[in-house]
């Protein structure tokens, strides 16, 4: 508890001292007032201690109803039937603590303690003595008083026990968001750390090559520079960790409702260096024409065409390693984002691939369609296209300069 807590502590303190004092003497006055001194110390005790006190609400509402119940049966034995002015305030009370029930408490242990306030506050209406003005009631006349005088608590049990309800419901909507959000991170490790290892393994795998077959000056120099590439397509692949590592603590950091750290995903500003990137790791010819500035679209389409160039340049990779020319090409038609991957592998070479246990294309298809966008990939007569089309005019509303969610949401 924090020091500028403790003297609102105290407060609360001396005043419920001071409240449970004052019924307890009471009490001792008139022993029909010890139903009340109960069930008020039972409230003031929950509200002095809260929140842990939610665990003795049960037993306090238990108590409260039981010693209530009781003490109405003893004045209906001992015919000393009479209403102090001070019933109406423990029936509310007692209502209160059913209410608390519903809201925090176990379902069984709060059905039994909760019947107990129930039938407490429904059979204090018998502690109502027959006076000159009316005559008594009937047996029928008794059940009926005490259905009505029980709408009560079933009320303050009904909407506590709604409370509940919206409070789990709220629960599950931030577990859902929660688990959304690791599953797009992990498309984002996927998309963007495979394609840097992907490039690693194609280095080594040609190093292996001049190894084997290159003589002793030329090899050499081969292999540095393989060396080099690896270095960088490591570094890279470590920057795009440490990018989902900082989104992860973002997302915490929202959770913890603490301020958020801007995060940048990569777009198009960095289609350049990735492709620069991508043709010294391969031995086909690639040709890139990109022909949209990453300040003309909103940051999510820039961050989602990087990302479909990327898994489409490790399938590239991966699938079609005998493909001899590769193009990509994002260009603006008619007010659409266009990209477009090919290679001229052939259908069979990128059909024919090993399993794996990736998520890019698939995941990268709900993003497009999530952005209004369409993305369609197969095979041509010479190799293998993918293409993606990302309407701009949903989006022109935003200001594609200002930070969005999506160091939140990807």
């Amino acid at each position: 508890m924090s020091d500028s807590a403790l003297p609102y502590q105290r407060a609360r303190l001396l005043a419920g001292t001071f409240v449970v004092s004052a019924l307890s003497i009471a009490a001792l006055g008139n022993p029909w007032s010890i139903p009340l001194a109960t069930v008020s110390s039972a409230v003031a005790i929950t509200l002095l201690w809260w929140p842990r006190s939610r665990s003795w609400l049960p037993a306090l509402t238990g108590i409260s109803g039981a010693v209530s119940l009781l003490v109405t049966m003893l004045e209906i034995r001992f015919e000393t039937l009479a209403v102090p002015p001070s019933g109406m305030v423990e029936s509310l009370l007692l209502c209160v603590l059913v209410g608390l029930l519903g809201r925090f408490s176990p379902p069984a242990s709060a059905i039994i303690a909760g019947v107990l306030a129930a039938l407490a506050v429904a059979t204090s209406i018998y502690r109502v003595a027959p006076g000159e003005h009316f005559e008594p009631l009937s047996g029928q006349e008794l059940f009926y008083a005490a259905a009505f005088w029980a709408l009560g608590p079933i009320g303050a049990a009904i909407a506590g026990v709604y409370l509940r309800y919206v409070e789990n419901r709220r629960q599950r909507a931030i577990a859902d968001a929660q688990h959304d959000e690791r599953l797009r991170l992990a498309h984002d490790l996927h998309d963007y750390v495979a394609h840097d290892i992907s490039g690693m393994i194609a280095q080594a795998q040609a190093a292996q090559v001049v190894i084997d077959s290159a003589a002793g000056g030329t090899r050499d120099a081969v292999l540095k520079e393989s060396l080099a590439r690896i270095e960088t397509a490591g570094i890279a692949a470590m920057t795009s960790m440490d990018r989902t590592v900082s989104l992860l603590r973002a997302t915490q950091r929202c959770e913890d409702n603490a301020p958020a750290i801007p995060v940048s995903l990569p777009g198009l500003a960095e289609l350049p260096d990735l492709m620069e990137r991508f043709a010294t790791s391969v031995t086909a010819q690639v040709t890139s024409v990109i022909e949209v500035e990453a300040h003309e679209v909103p940051r999510e389409i820039g961050s989602t065409v990087y990302r479909l160039i990327v898994e489409a340049l490790t399938n590239v990779r991966r699938h079609a390693p005998t493909a001899t020319d590769i193009s990509v090409a994002v260009t603006n038609d008619f007010n659409e984002v266009v990209v477009v991957v090919e290679n001229n592998a052939g259908g069979l070479a990128c059909a024919n691939v090993r399993p794996r246990g990736g998520v890019g294309l698939p995941s990268l298809n709900e993003r497009t369609e999530a952005l209004a966008g369409r993305l369609t990939a197969g095979p041509t007569r010479d190799g293998w296209r993918l293409e993606a089309r990302l309407p701009l005019e949903i989006h022109t509303h935003r200001n594609p300069t200002q930070p969005t969610n999506e160091g939140k949401d990807s």
